[in-house]
């Protein structure tokens, strides 16, 4: 497989200016490839993604199976949560699979501005432009991982698709949809969001991760119980995995009871204690023993 030479965002100029490390223990059995994957239908724009390969398989003439993993809100393929998940995946004493993390646009090491409602736009159009890339390249990818946000791109991605991987996993992911979740945003900000529209959430490195209010309007408006109905109807055999942690205090672990209440094939995991991004790698064994269990 050839790395297409598009200019890219340094995942060093990132890591430094962000203050973010990738801490996830090395793996012998593991070998990465860094991919810059270009957009097809705007070629100036890109996605940086890092493909994990089993050792065993890299120089098989046969393609590994793929698992796709997939960041949350304002994160990116090395967050060390997703980091371990896919090397932990890839390093699996049995049926170890070959996996890749990406950033979506407007995170990370990828192209383009962030924005609030990601999910509905630009997030879509990435996942398929990735799955794109592995298909052209020979790799049959079985199944997709989304944290938090990335459930919802996930879900509206099974929903649309006429065939999709067969095995998909929610970790983290918010099924009662809020236009501003409690907690998030200080008064003031809320204040600004009403009177001029939208304010400066924060900056990361080289970032600016602006909120706007119509596109706080556009992310409330995704009916994620429709949603689960849709695929319920029209992908009957996807078999789901939920995790969620008991003390999850961005998305209530209520929501993951909801996924597991609503979609008809679900196995579902809630680890005592955890949090939102399950105490970076405390649980890591579990999480990777419960995605692999289907």
């Amino acid at each position: 497989m050839q790395t297409p030479t598009t200019p890219a965002l340094a995942d060093e100029l990132y890591i430094s200016e962000s203050g973010l490390t990738a801490r996830c223990l090395p793996y012998d059995s593991v070998q990465e490839v860094e991919l810059i994957i270009p957009l097809p239908q705007n070629p100036s724009e890109w996605i940086r993604a890092t493909l994990s390969i089993p050792k065993s398989s890299a120089q098989s003439s046969t393609r590994p199976e793929v698992t796709v993993v997939c960041h949350g809100m304002c994160s990116w393929r090395n967050q060390i949560l997703l980091e371990s998940i896919s090397r932990r995946l890839s390093a699996a004493s049995s049926a170890p699979a070959a996996t890749l993390r990406f950033d979506f646009r407007g995170n990370g090491a990828s192209s383009s501005a962030w924005s609030y409602d990601n999910s509905e736009s630009l997030d879509l159009d990435d996942l398929k432009t990735v799955l794109a890339y592995l298909k052209s390249n020979d790799y049959t990818v079985t199944r997709l991982v989304g944290h938090s946000q990335a459930c919802r791109t996930l879900l509206k991605y099974y929903s649309t698709e006429p065939e999709p991987p067969a095995l998909c996993v929610l970790l983290s992911g918010r099924f009662y949809p809020v236009p501003t979740p409690k907690g998030r945003f200080t008064d003031e900000q809320i204040r600004l969001l009403d009177d001029e529209g939208s304010f400066l959430w924060f900056k990361r490195g080289v970032r600016e991760f602006v909120v706007a209010k119509e596109a706080c309007e556009r992310r409330a408006d995704m009916d994620i119980p429709g949603l689960v109905k849709t695929i319920n109807s029209r992908h009957p055999s996807v078999k789901f995995t939920v995790i969620h942690g008991s003390d999850d205090t961005t998305v209530p672990v209520e929501d993951g009871r909801a996924f597991n209440d609503t979609i008809d094939d679900c196995k579902y995991l809630e680890i005592e204690g955890a949090n939102h991004g399950f105490n970076g790698t405390k649980h890591l064994e579990v999480l990777v023993a419960k995605i692999i269990e289907y």
